[in-house]
């Protein structure tokens, strides 16, 4: 019959009982939005992710879900060099001023032919930063190169401590050097 399936079978308790405040790391009530990929291999695809602080979801939650936009800003240079150089390292510096809403990049690709062979992402591009001008490295195999293809994910909403919350952030490279 229909209501015995839905009739609880036993209550489980937990004695002492759960403190959500002081014991927060093991009942921990956040949850992530967006689909999952191969955890043995690190992509840009595994940081199109929202955390959400609580089910319950909040007007701010809310906002962060309508303006999540899953195809970032993303920046290609190409390089062409003469001749073959031998290299192993891109350095890409970034000037990171949020008082004037430059963030840093999320994540740097370095391609050849198409094909990625050096990543790197930034942890922490939505996070408060000073003003500087930051050199990030991107380690890619000790080849010739005649030519690589550098592609630079911007951040996609300016984070919600910031005052320019929910709105496109800028993205300023300086310099692009190669070892």
């Amino acid at each position: 019959m229909l209501y015995n399936y839905f009739q609880q079978l036993f209550a489980q308790v937990t004695n002492p009982p759960l403190d959500g405040i002081r014991e927060e790391m093991i009942t921990d009530i956040s949850l992530t939005l967006g689909s999952d990929h191969n955890i043995f291999e690190e992509t840009q695809e595994h940081c199109r992710k929202l955390k959400i602080q609580n089910p319950v979801i909040s007007k701010e939650d809310l906002d962060k879900i309508k303006n999540y936009d899953i195809n970032p800003p993303i920046v290609r240079i190409d390089l062409v060099f003469e001749k073959a150089i031998v290299m192993n390292k891109v350095y890409i510096s970034s000037l990171i001023d949020q008082d004037a809403w430059i963030f840093p990049p999320t994540n740097i690709i370095v391609k050849h032919n198409n094909t990625a062979i050096g990543t790197l992402y930034n942890k922490e591009a939505g996070q408060p930063l000073m003003a500087q001008l930051k050199t990030f490295i991107v380690d890619i195999p000790i080849k010739s190169y005649t030519q690589l293809s550098i592609e630079i994910a911007a951040l996609n909403n300016i984070p919600e401590w910031h005052p320019g919350k929910g709105t496109q952030s800028w993205l300023f490279i300086d310099q692009i050097l190669v070892e």
